[in-house]
């Protein structure tokens, strides 16, 4: 189950020593020794750099993109140029609804239509 994330800063040293953990300064991490945060974040981690990798397996459209969308698209476009993006935490809680929430309602498989779709 994703956890949200937790807002963090590295510093230089950090930096330094996470990339030297990352190119093989780590020979073997034992899971059952982390302590819960340590571990709670190397699942966050974890969970951020595989999602990516799986939508690398998701096929591309395969319907055609109508002129109406592709206007939509546009205007879309045009009103960033003027406008600061709106973060995505702010249109959920418009409905009510967190971060992890959605992350959860994104994991539940719809159930099945009668007619078999």
């Amino acid at each position: 189950m994703a956890r949200p994330p937790k807002p963090f800063h590295l510093n230089d040293q950090d930096k330094q020593e996470l990339t030297q953990m990352l190119s093989g300064g780590i020979q073997q991490v034992r899971i059952d020794r982390l302590p819960e945060a340590q571990l709670n974040g190397l699942v966050q981690f974890l969970e951020t750099i595989v999602e990516p990798a799986a939508a690398d397996r998701v096929p591309l459209e395969d319907e055609e993109i109508s002129e109406e969308e592709e206007q939509a698209v546009a205007e879309g476009r045009d009103w960033l140029k003027h406008h600061e993006a709106i973060p995505h935490e702010d249109v959920l809680a418009e409905f009510g609804l967190t971060l992890a929430e959605w992350e959860r309602m994104g994991r539940i498989p719809l159930p099945e239509e009668k007619n078999g779709h």
